[in-house]
């Protein structure tokens, strides 16, 4: 028997095995079918229906309303399902054991299940809170739901939770990041995880987003709660500014450390790293320090100059260009030889993200979340946060080694051109995005660095 298909966490979609979205006449019966899924293969009565929906009404109205709602639920029902999916009796009315598939109850089901792989597919199944932005007139059934919504976030979290634990016993740096994000993005208050996220970061060698994470954490606890992070993850950051300086070019980390010795300390803390930067460093070296994040290209490259002045002239009438072809032929050279060339037309920073080390699609938004230092917005995806956020910036970003996250990477590029009319995408990939505003530059074999080519001609 065919079965229809229903989701509660996140967004309310009710769609039959074809994916076709199933239509429901009016939001009394939405809800009515929201709570007999939660409570499938159990008979519930009549009056606690009709009071749940229509307490406001007198009793044979609430019946009446009750018995209209279920027509209409039957019928949509027919379109997927057998007649046997409601199950009604003179005084109860259920759903049927098998009738539907239920996020939700899924999610529930592998949550007390052991093992990670259970853990891995219920927090995949977590979307959103449950029910998300939907809202009926019925105060009872507002009551149930808020409540249904609370207990399977906690569910989510404690799993989340227990996923983390895992991927860091497991060394697993990249599943950790994302699992910490998706917690905080639920509870940003948890600052045992924000100190998960700062380590996992370091450990990554990515120095600066960890001490943008403490700096994140900082300033939540200071306006939600009013207090400062605690020891623990004063001495983490403490080490974190010491790795950051050892990193540093001599020019931004003597300022780094000069300013450090003569700016005031909140609470007995140094300022975060970022923010002592956007004092002390100036604009001749504040392009490297923090309008951008290129490496420093310490070879030149021969006989590209017309790749090079092709895609810039592609880039001035487009806003996103991928430079194709097969791997090792230089697409990331030219890529940052382009951005260097014209870092002077975006005043916000030429900035790269590095794909390659990622192999979950799930994390490439974070993977651009994490270059910038932005967090997930509550109600949002990490794509739509990213950008929000990027939205009133002049810049350039270099999505590079994308062929292997494509279709996500792709999504996310949409989400940046619609939201970010100033922002300039350059991807490096053995193959398209495939999106509307794409122009694509196939990328010859690069010479050798001049560097190389003097030492074989030698």
């Amino acid at each position: 028997m065919a079965k229809a298909n229903l989701a509660l966490l996140g967004s309310f979609r009710f769609h039959g095995d074809t994916g076709e979205p199933i239509p429901l006449a009016t939001k009394k019966t939405t809800a009515l079918l929201a709570y007999l899924a939660m409570h499938m293969g159990e008979a519930q009565a009549r009056p606690k229906l009709a009071a749940l929906l229509w307490g406001d009404h007198v009793e044979t109205q609430a019946r009446d309303s009750l018995r209209q709602a279920l027509s209409l639920l039957r019928r949509a029902l027919s379109c997927t399902c057998s007649d046997a999916a409601v199950v009604t009796h003179e005084d109860t009315i259920a759903l049927a054991p098998t009738a539907l598939d239920v996020d939700a109850r899924v999610f529930e089901d592998l949550i007390k299940e052991s093992g990670v792989e259970n853990l891995e597919r219920a927090i995949g199944l977590y979307r959103g809170e449950f029910l998300e932005g939907f809202q009926v007139s019925a105060p009872e059934f507002e009551r149930w739901a808020a409540a249904e919504r609370q207990r399977l976030r906690e569910l989510a979290l404690e799993g989340m939770a227990k996923l983390l634990d895992h991927h860091l016993s497991a060394g697993m740096i990249e599943r950790g990041i994302y699992v910490a994000t998706r917690l905080l993005a639920e509870d940003p208050l948890q600052e045992r995880v924000h100190r998960t996220l700062m380590e996992l970061y370091a450990r990554q060698g990515r120095q600066g987003a960890a001490l943008r994470q403490y700096r994140t954490c900082t300033e939540l606890l200071s306006r939600e709660l009013g207090i400062e992070p605690d020891a623990q993850t004063k001495t983490l950051h403490r080490h974190l500014l010491r790795e950051w300086h050892r990193m540093q070019p001599p020019q931004v980390a003597t300022l780094h450390r000069s300013a450090s010795e003569d700016t005031p300390v909140r609470g007995g803390d140094a300022l975060p790293a970022t923010e002592l930067l956007d004092r002390v460093v100036p604009p001749s070296v504040r392009t490297t320090a923090v309008l951008g994040n290129l490496p420093l290209l310490t070879t030149s490259f021969l006989g590209r100059d017309r790749e090079l002045t092709r895609a810039g002239e592609i880039l001035s009438n487009a806003r996103l260009i991928t430079l194709t072809g097969p791997g090792g032929i230089g697409k990331t050279r030219l890529a940052l030889q382009l951005a260097a060339k014209l870092q002077d037309n975006y005043p916000d920073g030429t900035w790269l993200v590095e794909f390659a080390a990622f192999d979950n699609p799930d994390a490439t938004g974070h993977a651009v979340a994490d270059v910038f230092g932005i967090t997930q917005q509550a109600g949002k995806t990490i794509e739509q946060s990213v950008a929000n956020s990027l939205a009133g910036r002049r810049q350039l970003v270099i999505l590079d080694n994308c062929e292997h996250l494509i279709d996500a990477i792709a999504s996310l590029a949409r989400e940046i051109m619609a939201a970010c009319p100033h922002v300039t995408l350059l991807a490096t990939s053995r193959e398209t995005l495939m999106i509307d505003g794409e122009r694509t530059l196939a990328a010859a074999r690069g010479a050798l660095p001049c560097s190389v080519r003097a030492r074989q001609s030698g």
